[in-house]
């Protein structure tokens, strides 16, 4: 190498130094690292036991309401929705365990149910519409729980509001919808909580309200929760 590229090589190295080698970790900082992750984790497995745990006592204390304190609902309800937030489980996802879904599929069975004991349409049709996508998550979703839950009661329950209200095209929206994700309509002929709405609508559009009155009454009536939309408008 002549003297006028030694000179270069060394200008550019004074100007541009080489830079200190970053020292490799120690056993020490890696056992940090290490500590530090396994906290992350456990605190989030902590995070989330605490939240289930939390659903299920809500769950509990919903249950047991009596028709006295049926006030106390909406904020159990508020406190069960949002553990299940924390739980990423209030809408289904495909990360969502089994047992989370149906966690959140019996709040809002409880919500549709007690929206009826306190009769409140508007509260009971927006429970149903949360729980269509629970409704229709394949049966490989559930494990071993049961995928209908009260599915056909609350179905039931819809179908029986809608004809109070008048609203025929909607009920026939939903039967077909009904027909189409249970294969065939043997499975609605064999359901008495939809087969219970089916049988009022037939003996309204009939104009035989002699039958209406008599399904509505005692013990044609599938269950409690039935008397309440009951009194269907004999107008269509």
């Amino acid at each position: 190498m002549d003297g006028a590229s030694q000179a270069a090589t060394a200008l550019i190295t004074k100007k541009h130094p080489s830079l200190p080698s970053r020292p490799s970790p120690t056993p020490h900082s890696i056992n940090i690292i290490h500590t530090s992750h396994l906290f992350t984790a456990v605190n989030h497995h902590t995070h989330i036991r605490m939240s289930e745990s939390d659903v299920k006592k809500t769950i509990q204390q919903l249950h047991s309401l009596s028709e006295s304190n049926l006030s106390n609902a909406s904020a159990l309800l508020s406190r069960a929705k949002i553990s299940l937030l924390k739980l990423h489980a209030l809408v289904p996802n495909p990360s969502t365990s089994h047992q989370h879904l149906a966690l959140a599929r019996e709040v809002l069975e409880i919500g549709a149910f007690v929206s009826i004991r306190q009769r409140d349409p508007e509260s009971f049709t927006r429970y149903f519409q949360q729980l269509q996508p629970f409704y229709s998550l394949p049966h490989d979703r559930w494990g071993s729980h049961d995928k209908h839950g009260n599915q056909s009661k609350i179905t039931g329950l819809y179908l029986l509001l809608l004809l109070s209200q008048g609203d025929y095209a909607a009920f026939h929206t939903v039967i077909e919808g009904l027909e189409m994700a249970f294969g065939g309509r043997k499975r609605l002929d064999d359901d008495a909580f939809i087969q219970y709405p089916m049988r009022l609508e037939q003996a309204l559009m009939e104009g035989s309200y002699d039958r209406v009155w008599s399904e509505a009454k005692g013990e044609r009536v599938p269950s409690p929760e039935f008397a309440v939309f009951s009194e269907v408008s004999p107008q269509h």
